[in-house]
């Protein structure tokens, strides 16, 4: 009796299993494919970064956010400066993307060589099948100079 027992526990966390796998594999899975912007900007100046979201789930996404922070290193982290300026992206479905532009004002207290990071679903709006690909950095990095000092006089 103990084996059926086992066995049929055994079958049960199985189903739960599956049924488990089976619910991520029909979400949506927003990704940035590319991202593009100037090679160069001044502190406090306005940039254009064009990217694409794209949707490689099963199923359809709901409207999201699309963000872009300053890193040093390429890797989202609570090092990175949250750049004013977002996107917002439409419903996609399974397959779809969305090609767009956002206006990014650059911070006036930096300045050196970074690389842009581009995050889909920057507010977590979308319940995805992974949730840890969201992010990429531009193809090129960005040199941010500080903007000239006041004129005196």
């Amino acid at each position: 009796m103990l084996r059926a027992a086992t066995i049929a526990t055994t079958h049960a966390a199985l189903l739960v299993a599956a049924a488990a796998g089976w619910a991520a594999t029909t979400r949506p899975d927003l990704f940035v494919q590319s991202a593009g912007l100037p090679p160069d900007g001044v502190g406090g100046s306005t940039i254009s970064v064009r990217d694409t979201v794209t949707n490689k789930g099963a199923a359809v996404a709901r409207s999201s956010v699309t963000s872009y922070w300053l890193s040093v290193d390429g890797h989202r982290d609570a090092k990175d400066i949250l750049l004013s300026g977002r996107r917002t992206v439409p419903r996609l479905r399974a397959g779809g993307s969305s090609v767009g532009h956002a206006q990014i004002v650059l911070p006036t207290n930096v300045a050196g060589l970074f690389e842009v990071i581009v995050c889909a679903d920057a507010t977590n709006r979308v319940r995805e099948a992974k949730e840890t690909n969201n992010c990429t950095a531009a193809r090129k990095p960005l040199n941010v100079y500080l903007p000239p000092p006041p004129r005196s006089g």
